[in-house]
């Protein structure tokens, strides 16, 4: 345990008053004194009259020696020693001791006192330096001491230092006056508490002294009062400095202050902390070691110091004149290589880093260059030899007389050690301040210590509504007491603990939380329990939405296939324990792919959300609709007595989907074609009806779509004869088994025949001719039809050349375009290359494209016949009257001509409607500037109808079927012989 300060003072006490004893009493009372307070082992004054029998004068010991020490002392008449000086390594002496020489005991120091030269004044002046030097050593190590115990609290650590601490606000304010500093100056801190200092603590005369020079040190005008204690530590300069205090009492007391800024996490200083250190007993060495004489016995203290020191001259240029063992081993340097040098050729002071390497600013020689006196600083230093550079403690005393020689002797107490303390514990307390996660800290019992400010911003509790108080207060209810018995089991078992916990804020919401717990020990004892936890609301709301995605459609938020199947799979069971029915309802959504096409994803996948709504309205909550992906749906229905059930809700969704969707302003149509299976009379598993079900829907779309129908056995033999038909189609192209039939356009009014139709025919090798209306709808579904598209265009308008070539007449050519070609981003430059190629004019190409295409997206139909038009190309509407004609957006369409549908022309000569709706055709159209063409006239009365109207141009079986191009080749060399 160490000696404390005052403890000091009466050791220096007791050595003065061994000046009036005898001086046979004065040497061993010394020598005693010094071991009690600088932890000695054991004090020898030894006579050496005969070196033979050497003869120990005075033995002591300190107070807190061993018991197994003192046989040793009683042999202390025996020989100890041979030879005419002492060993300073210790081994001589304390190798005749065999109770002693087993302990690793380590002797301080060991100088011999002749007989001729008995202690003189000198010698009790050197003792009096001994026991200085005594205190300052372990005043130096308390401080160590101190720093190595500092409580994880700043309210225990000012309360419990034993230095005097100040705090003040900005403006100097007295905010904290510790017990320490209550002890040093004799007031209480409520007396000062509130007060500005310098006025009531400091020496008027010493402030007012001390304001020009730091304003000529500084640069700038620094008023005497508070701002001479904190200007440097403002612009960031550590300054330790001696000041004089003044007492209650009115006396005065020298100090050490050093002045450190408090900074707040924006680096805003927010307060000033004066650490003081009573410095008196030093004062009094440094009186003492001024007048003593620098001896052998005093070179022998310092060269047992713990500190390196070296004595210099005190004029320029500082030579060396000793340097002690500690000192050698600092800077690299033995002292016989040293002595004789200047001081700044082996060390030098090192300036703080700022922005890169230490930077060597000067020399010690400019601290030694003052007036007589004492300067103590802290810096760093560099070994010039070793090129070490190191934080030192520095104490310069200068005016020493030996000799007749002025000396000064410089101390270096090497705090590398406590700066990485220092460093370590700013370091923690930066973690814990800054730290992203909450931290919590407990004694064993539960109690919260300490918490960051995290730990305020995630619960909403401030440090002092929870220190003092358990972490139940976070407590959500959410779990059971069996829970939290776990944990602590694990706890105490383990020293850690991880897991998540739901807990509530101080608002009272509620929030879920990852904690790990460990448990701090210290000689196998549990001090302490931190938990560091953090919200993961956010990880666990990701967890639910990637479970939601993995089992939902994203877009419309259905459940997917994978839930679907599972539903199903639910339903299927709840069935068949029942013993109940249910349907399963196949849907795609018809011409769904043209308008996504066409308008693009955007307004796609708005549409398919409309979808998802109308479907779900249309059913019950506990049936199920999801999403299989594409414009695929399906529904699942339960609880249903039969066929009937199933129609009535095929019937209300096909309704609601057939009604018009309106997306961003414009108006689509998606119809869709359903397939119905039945549970369990279609299928016993998901698989096995899922398949009957679309296998019933592409029989809806194989017989024109926007409609539904029940699975049949039936429809299996359909199907599969689809899937072959779909797979020769993706070979007739390259294995040149399409052909075009050509149906000659007259003229009536001219009498002449004018142009030409192109008709698509594929002649299958086994099957034959096939009619375009079995496979023009798969080429469309299956995106087939844009290659074939292509190959008609470029063999009609191939054939037109060759007639021109043979001089048959000059006639035109009509070609359909389907709602897939018409939609293809550069059709108008394929068109023009493909004319190119053959030869043609642009307005010998009439390109007929059905009312139901055009009318999907108006606007855009527009906008891509507008460009056709500006190739030169004509353009027709086919089938017109079929659809739902907008009269706005008709006017507005770049074309040509009107073909009357067939449906119309078949019963116009009978049915009155027929004959009104064909007469109001002709009629709008010639009112338009359009040319109107009706198709399907195969008997003269038709023929006649027409022209009676002002329909002058037919196509027909009257006056044409269509024919190979060679027949109609000979049709074109008959008419023009």
């Amino acid at each position: 345990m160490l000696v404390s300060g005052e403890k000091h003072f009466e050791v220096l006490n007791e050595i003065l008053a061994t000046s009036l004893l005898p001086e046979g009493e004065r040497v061993g009372r010394l020598l005693e004194l010094g071991c009690r307070s600088f932890r000695m082992s054991l004090g020898l004054l030894i006579r050496l009259d005969d070196p033979v029998a050497p003869e120990i004068l005075v033995a002591t010991a300190a107070a807190s020696i061993p018991a197994w020490f003192g046989p040793a002392l009683a042999a202390a008449s025996s020989p100890v020693f041979s030879g005419a000086a002492l060993s300073c390594a210790g081994s001589g002496l304390i190798q005749p001791l065999p109770e002693i020489a087993g302990r690793q005991l380590v002797l301080c120091f060991a100088e011999p006192i002749l007989p001729a030269a008995p202690l003189a004044a000198g010698d009790l002046g050197f003792l009096k330096l001994l026991a200085q030097w005594m205190a300052v050593e372990l005043e130096r190590r308390q401080q160590q001491d101190s720093l190595q115990d500092l409580s994880e609290w700043q309210r225990v650590i000012l309360q419990s230092a034993n230095f005097s601490i100040i705090a003040t606000g900005i403006d100097g304010v007295i905010v904290s006056f510790n017990r320490a500093a209550e002890k040093m100056l004799g007031y209480r801190a409520d007396e000062v508490v509130g007060k500005v200092t310098p006025g009531i603590i400091h020496d008027p005369a010493e402030v007012i002294a001390r304001a020009p020079e730091l304003s000529r040190e500084l640069g700038v005008l620094i008023e005497p009062g508070f701002d001479v204690f904190v200007a440097k530590t403002r612009l960031g300069i550590a300054e330790e400095r001696e000041w004089t205090y003044v007492r209650k009492d009115g006396s005065r007391l020298p100090v050490l202050l050093s002045v450190t800024a408090m900074r707040n996490t924006q680096g805003e200083i927010r307060g000033y902390l004066g650490i003081a250190l009573d410095i008196t007993l030093r004062k009094k060495f440094e009186e003492a070691s001024a007048h003593a004489r620098a001896n052998e016995l005093s070179r022998a203290l310092i060269r047992s110091l713990a500190e390196g020191v070296i004595g210099v001259a005190v004029h320029p240029p500082h030579t060396i004149l000793f340097l002690n063992p500690e000192a050698e081993r600092l800077f690299g340097i033995s002292e016989q290589e040293a002595i004789g040098q200047p001081l700044d050729a082996i060390v030098q002071s090192v300036a703080p880093v700022v922005g890169g390497e230490p930077e060597v600013c000067r020399g010690f020689s400019c601290l030694l260059s003052g007036e007589p006196g004492r300067e103590a600083v802290e810096t760093s230093v560099c070994a010039l030899v070793s090129g070490r550079i190191f934080p030192v403690d520095c104490i310069i005393s200068l005016a020493h007389e030996v000799g007749g020689q002025q000396l000064a002797v410089i101390s270096f107490h090497d705090i590398s050690e406590r700066r990485q303390a220092e460093q370590r514990l700013r370091l923690s307390d930066k973690v814990f301040e800054y730290s992203a996660e909450a931290i919590m800290v407990t004694d064993p019992a539960g109690i919260i210590l300490n918490v960051n400010p995290a730990f305020t911003w995630l619960t909403g509790y401030r440090p002092d509504e929870v220190i003092g108080r358990t972490p139940r207060i976070l407590a959500s209810g959410r779990h059971d007491k069996a829970f939290y018995e776990a944990l602590w089991r694990a706890l105490l078992a383990d020293g850690h603990w991880s897991g998540e916990i739901w807990d509530r804020r101080k608002d009272g919401s509620f929030y879920p939380k990852w904690i790990i717990i460990n448990a701090i020990r210290e000689n196998d004892r549990t001090t302490h329990y931190v938990a560091l936890f953090y919200d993961i609301s956010e990880r666990k709301e990701n967890e639910e939405r990637i479970n939601f995605l993995a089992h939902h459609d994203h877009l419309t938020g259905l459940p997917n296939r994978l839930m679907f199947k599972e539903r199903m799979g639910q339903a299927l069971l709840r069935a068949a324990r029942a013993d109940s029915r249910l349907a399963l309802i196949f849907i795609d959504l018809d011409r769904f792919k043209n308008i996504n096409d066409s308008l693009g994803h955007h307004i796609g996948d708005q549409l398919l959300i409309e979808v998802s709504r109308r479907l779900t309205a249309s059913v019950r909550l506990s049936d199920t609709v999801a999403r299989l992906g594409g414009d695929e749906f399906v529904v699942v229905v339960e609880n249903i007595d039969g066929q009937n059930d199933a129609a009535l809700v095929a019937i209300k969704v096909h309704a609601t989907l057939g009604q018009p969707f309106v997306i961003e302003g414009k108006t689509l149509h998606t119809p869709p074609s359903m397939g119905i299976s039945l549970y369990p009379d279609d299928g016993g598993d998901v698989e096995t009806l899922m398949k009957q079900a679309d296998t019933a829907m592409y029989q809806v779309k194989a017989a024109g779509r926007n409609n539904w129908t029940f699975y049949t056995s039936r429809m299996n033999d359909e199907v599969q004869e689809r899937i072959a038909l779909e797979n020769d189609l993706r070979l007739a192209l390259e294995r040149g088994e399409f052909l075009l039939h050509y149906q000659p356009q007259w003229d009536l009014a001219a009498g002449c025949l004018f142009g030409w139709e192109a008709l698509l025919r594929w002649q299958h090798p086994e099957r034959g001719m096939i009619s375009p209306d079995r496979f023009i709808p798969i080429a469309e579904e299956t995106g087939l039809i844009l290659p074939i598209g292509d190959w008609v265009l470029a063999t009609a308008l191939t054939e037109l050349r060759r007639w021109d070539d043979a001089g048959l007449g000059r006639c035109s050519i009509a070609v359909n375009l389907s709602g897939r070609q018409f939609r293809q981003h550069l059709l108008g430059e394929r068109i023009e290359a493909l004319l190119a190629a053959a030869g043609l004019a642009p307005d010998r190409l009439e390109l007929e494209i059905t009312e139901s295409v055009l009318m999907e997206d108006a606007d855009t139909a527009s906008e891509i016949l507008g460009r056709l038009k500006r190739h030169g190309v004509r353009i027709a509407i086919d089938d017109f009257g079929t659809g739902y004609s907008s009269l706005a957006y008709l006017k507005s369409f770049p074309i040509n001509k009107l073909k009357i549908d067939r449906s119309f022309v078949r019963d116009i000569a009978t049915d009155p409607n027929d004959a009104a709706i064909v007469s109001a055709i002709i009629s709008m159209a010639r009112s338009m500037g359009l040319g109107t063409i009706a198709e399907g006239v195969e008997s003269e009365e038709q023929r006649d109808f027409l022209l009676s109207r002002g329909c002058s141009e037919i196509q027909g079986y009257l006056l044409g079927k269509p024919m190979p191009a060679a027949e109609a080749r000979a049709m074109l060399a008959q008419l023009a012989g």
